[in-house]
């Protein structure tokens, strides 16, 4: 994210947008668009006390809308379909993106839909191993074990 009162702080003490962006680590045209943004709307260096980052943001640029036209994958069906023998995620992420295109949505882009799936199948890895071990713990106790009530 992009520090605006840092931007501004350090370009009223006169040094460049290169070293600006630089040293924030972000692009030249980041520095530049917040600082002709700046210029616009006459914010300059002291900003007011009571002026958070958030609400510097908001004044600069105004509130960013997220998109919700995105389609969220079916994660419990790449799940079932990720088992199956020669089906992969790229191969899933492709007909995703086709059914999407048929739909007329937008898909999701695709390294969140590889973490997410990732992280179910973590899940799920982790939920089917402690079943297992608790299965195999009872074959060890074998069944002429009888709980009493």
């Amino acid at each position: 994210m992009t520090r605006f009162r840092e931007v501004l702080r350090l370009h009223s003490q006169g040094i460049s947008n290169r070293i600006i962006a630089v040293s924030l680590e972000c692009s030249r045209n980041t520095i530049r668009s917040v600082l002709e943004r700046a210029k616009e709307l006459d914010i300059h260096w002291p900003l007011p006390d009571n002026m958070s980052d958030r609400a510097l943001e908001e004044t600069l640029f105004g509130i960013r809308q997220i998109s919700k036209k995105c389609k969220i994958p079916d994660y419990e069906f790449i799940h079932q379909e990720l088992a199956k023998n020669g089906v992969n995620l790229s191969l899933l992420w492709n007909e995703y993106c086709e059914t999407c295109r048929m739909e007329g949505s937008r898909p999701s882009c695709i390294p969140s839909f590889a973490i997410i799936t990732r992280s179910l199948r973590q899940r799920t890895k982790q939920r089917s191993t402690s079943n297992t071990n608790r299965a195999n713990a009872w074959k060890l106790i074998g069944p002429e074990i009888q709980l009493h009530s």
